[in-house]
């Protein structure tokens, strides 16, 4: 996924992501409009001199998130059936923190796991 591919209308605010992440919201928010490249971040430099085929754009930003964010790593939501979404997400460290997820069609959510997995038990184990 390019960054022009991710869903424009329902990127979060620089307002959502400071409420969620004090003292995070603007470098997230540039990050996530694309004002700053995700490939300037060292973790992402690490990323692709480990890999043999260049990572993906949405891959890219969701490991310079995980850097800002100090998270735990991305890890993947994946639902019983292909007919609901699945998420990568930033590991917070408990369900309930709020974190950074992207869903499969490129909308970038600020929630928690365990709200998303909650308010849809039937589609995810």
């Amino acid at each position: 996924m390019k960054w022009w591919e991710l869903d424009a209308r329902t990127k979060p605010s620089r307002n959502t992501l400071e409420a969620a992440f004090p003292g995070k919201g603007k470098e997230l928010r540039n990050l996530i409009d694309g004002t700053v490249n995700p490939a300037e971040y060292d973790s992402v430099i690490r990323l692709c001199m480990r890999v043999y085929h260049h990572p993906t754009y949405s891959y890219m930003l969701m490991t310079a998130i995980n850097e800002v964010l100090e998270g735990h790593g991305i890890e993947y939501l994946c639902p019983k059936d292909p007919d609901h979404p699945s998420y990568d997400y930033i590991n917070s460290g408990d369900v309930y923190n709020a974190t950074i997820l992207l869903r499969n069609d490129g909308k970038l959510i600020v929630s928690s796991l365990g709200d998303i997995v909650e308010r849809h038990m039937d589609w995810y184990d």
